[in-house]
């Protein structure tokens, strides 16, 4: 006993107060203990302000320079394979301005703490691509700070297309596009369900979108978030039983656009500046 006090004891003194409260609340998941792969923040679930991850792949040891102007795609999708490889979460100081101007490639890494920018230069296309296996349940722990437009934004431009996510807990702050994407033509990627996402004050628009067929984005519940846009939309698979608490949609041209869903329920909705609903009769508030 004496020696697992003294080793918590030398743990608290090298995290300082923030580290102490950290651990004192309980806030490091048992799926993490006794696991090499590195630690991830409180503000992955959705709590508490990011700190420091003290065990992982971090983006600038791979050569990202963060500066905002020098193209950091290689380097950035680098430290990517790398933490991929690893099993380590792949860490963004929250200094850097990571310009890209291509696609990076961030699926299968299970673990990601972003506290920088993502400047994006990406167009007609996906900036980040996240995600899982459909066919596997592995929690996932996802942080991003933030993911901006360098360029002309334009309608088809999205930040972040998360795939293949089963009970994963995922915190975006800031994006112009997040977009949930399900495709039954791949395994792989054939639905998200069973998940927690936890937005910032700047998500403007956030799609649930699936592929032809059974491509099925469910059961997923969504906390507060600012935004202009939420659309749940599909070829053919209505999406269903998807939860939002407490999310506010506003601002001109905001609107709430259930294309292909049921069933998914709105609680203490906030609307301003002329919201619209549409259709009304598919979208339950409380």
């Amino acid at each position: 006993m004496e020696e697992r006090n003294i080793t918590r004891r030398a743990l608290l003194g090298t995290m300082g107060a923030a580290g102490a409260a950290f651990l004192a609340g309980g806030l490091v998941p048992e799926a993490f203990a006794g696991q090499p792969q590195g630690t991830v923040t409180a503000g992955v679930y959705g709590g508490g302000e990011p700190s420091c991850c003290m065990d992982c792949v971090n983006v600038a040891d791979y050569g990202v320079i963060g500066d905002g102007t020098a193209d950091d795609t290689a380097a950035f999708q680098l430290a990517a394979d790398a933490a991929r490889a690893s099993g380590k979460a792949l860490y963004v100081p929250a200094a850097m301005k990571v310009k890209i101007s291509s696609t990076v490639n961030l699926r299968y890494i299970p673990y990601i703490e972003s506290l920088g920018t993502i400047v994006s230069y990406v167009d007609h296309s996906h900036a980040l691509l996240v995600g899982n296996d459909s066919r596997n349940t592995k929690v996932f722990r996802l942080y991003f700070a933030g993911v901006t437009k360098g360029n002309t934004l334009n309608q088809d431009d999205i930040g972040i297309r998360a795939v293949g996510l089963k009970n994963a807990k995922m915190t975006v702050m800031s994006c112009y596009y997040l977009q949930l994407f399900a495709d039954a033509a791949d395994p792989t990627m054939s639905s998200i369900a069973y998940c927690e996402f936890y937005l910032g004050r700047m998500i403007n628009t956030l799609e649930l979108y699936g592929a032809a067929g059974t491509s099925w984005i469910n059961e997923n519940t969504f906390y507060e978030g600012a935004l202009k846009k939420i659309v749940i939309d599909s070829a053919s698979y209505s999406h269903n039983n998807n939860v939002f608490i407490k999310p506010c949609v506003e601002g001109a041209d905001a609107v709430i656009q259930i294309k292909k869903g049921v069933r998914n329920k709105f609680y203490d909705l906030r609307t301003e500046g002329g919201t619209k609903i549409n259709p009304p009769e598919r979208t339950t508030t409380c």
